[in-house]
C-alpha cells in the first residue's frame, strides 16, 4: 500500500500473483470510495488494507468500478456484501454485465488462459445496488467528474477529482518494452483511434497526479500520457510491420517480448499472455479499419 495523497491510497492486489499488475485507489474522506476493487479472489486482501488505512467495509459509500472485466471488478458482490451502504457506480452498458457477469468472464479467462483462474469467480451483483454512472457526484466537499474513456474498451470510465485523476487503463505503465510501453489492449473492444484520443483530452485537463491502473501513480500526468501516446503508436507500427511480415500472434508477441522487454516489471511468462492479448486486440482494430475501406 501506498500513499498518494492525504486522503488517496494505492493498493496492490498481487492480481494474478503479480506484484506491479494492478492498483486499486481508496479515497477516504466523509463518502469513501473505491476506485476498482480487483478480482474476488483478493476481496479479503482489500479489506484488510483498508483496515490498514482506519476504515472499515461497511464505511464504503461508492465502489467504482472504472470497467467490468474481472481482474478489475470481479470482486465486487463479495465486497458488496460486506460494503451494505456501498453503491456501484458502472458505466450504463456495464450494468447488465455486472448483473449477469458470465459472458464477460468467459471471454476474459480465454484470453488469460490458465492464469485467469487465479482471480477467482465472478458473482453476480444485486442490480438494485447498481447505479448508472452520472456525469459527476457530490464526494464529501469534492466533486467527481466522470471521465469517458472508450478506448481502451467502450465501457471504461475513468474519474476526476480535484486535481488527480484516477486513469485506469486509459494509459499504463508496467509492460516496459525498450523505451516504451505496451499499451493495456484487449479484444475486441480495443480502438486505437479513441485511445489515442482519450490520451489527447486527457492531456487538456489541469492535472497535479495522475493515477494509473496498471500500475501506481505519478506526480507528472503530462509526461506520463505523452509517453503512452508515443508508446502506443509505437507498438501499432510494430504489430502493423509483423503481421505484413506474416507473423501470427504468437510469433509476433514472441518477437516483440523477446527483442524489447529486457527490464519488465511483469514476470516474463505473465507479460508473454499480457502482450498476446495486446497483440490480437490491435490486430482486430487494424482489421475493422481495413474492411471499412
Amino acid at each position: 500500500m501506498a500513499k498518494v495523497s492525504d486522503d488517496v491510497y494505492a493498493v496492490d492486489l498481487h492480481v494474478f500473483g503479480e506484484k506491479g499488475y494492478l492498483s486499486v485507489y481508496f479515497v477516504a474522506g466523509d463518502e469513501p470510495l473505491l476506485f476498482d476493487v480487483g478480482p474476488s479472489s483478493s476481496t479479503d486482501d482489500l479489506i484488510e488494507a483498508l483496515g490498514e488505512i482506519g476504515y472499515r467495509a461497511n464505511e464504503i459509500r461508492y465502489a467504482f468500478l472504472s470497467q467490468v472485466y474481472p481482474d478489475h471488478a470481479g470482486g465486487i458482490a463479495p465486497l458488496i456484501e460486506r460494503a451494505v451502504d456501498a453503491r456501484v457506480i458502472v458505466h450504463p452498458s456495464g450494468v447488465r454485465h455486472l448483473s449477469d457477469p458470465a459472458k464477460t468472464h468467459q471471454s476474459f479467462s480465454g484470453l488469460f488462459g490458465e492464469a485467469s483462474k487465479k482471480l477467482g469467480g465472478f458473482p453476480p451483483v444485486d442490480p438494485s445496488k447498481i447505479t448508472q454512472a452520472p456525469a459527476e457526484f457530490s464526494l464529501g466537499k469534492k466533486v467527481a467528474k466522470v471521465i469517458y474513456c472508450p478506448g481502451h474498451a467502450y465501457h471504461q470510465i475513468c474519474l476526476q477529482v480535484g486535481e488527480t485523476l484516477f486513469a485506469a487503463d486509459a494509459l499504463s505503465t508496467n509492460a516496459k518494452m525498450g523505451e516504451y510501453y505496451f499499451p493495456v489492449s484487449l479484444p475486441p473492444a480495443f480502438d486505437y483511434q479513441k485511445y489515442t484520443q482519450d490520451l489527447d483530452n486527457l492531456l487538456s485537463l489541469r492535472l497535479e497526479t495522475l493515477c494509473l491502473s496498471h500500475f501506481g501513480f505519478t506526480k507528472n500526468p503530462t509526461d506520463a500520457i505523452t509517453k503512452s501516446l508515443e508508446s502506443v503508436k509505437w507498438a501499432r507500427i510494430q504489430v502493423d510491420n509483423l503481421s505484413r511480415d506474416g507473423l501470427s500472434v504468437d510469433e509476433i508477441s514472441q518477437t516483440l517480448v523477446e527483442k524489447y522487454a529486457k527490464n519488465a516489471e511483469l514476470s516474463m511468462d505473465f507479460l508473454r499472455v499480457y502482450v498476446k492479448a495486446g497483440v490480437l486486440a490491435m490486430l482486430q482494430n487494424i482489421q475493422r479499419l481495413q474492411t471499412r475501406k
